[in-house]
């Protein structure tokens, strides 16, 4: 599964089981109110470009290529 962290104009892409994701409640297992989770996705292909420059997070996905 797949999660992205979208806040303050940026978002981030997780892995689910990422410590910095926990599944879509963040790093304290709540959800953060500085912004907002979308997903889960169960590929990366399900993923839609709304104009947003979507980053792999650097702790659970330094290998994929964009």
């Amino acid at each position: 599964m797949f999660w992205i962290y979208v806040n303050k104009g940026k978002a981030t892409l997780h892995r689910g089981a990422c410590a910095d994701c926990n599944d879509g409640t963040g790093k304290t297992g709540n959800v953060d109110l500085s912004g907002k989770w979308q997903g889960p996705f169960e590929s990366l292909e399900e993923l839609t470009d709304d104009g947003v420059d979507i980053k792999p997070c650097k702790k659970c996905h330094p290998n994929i290529d964009w």
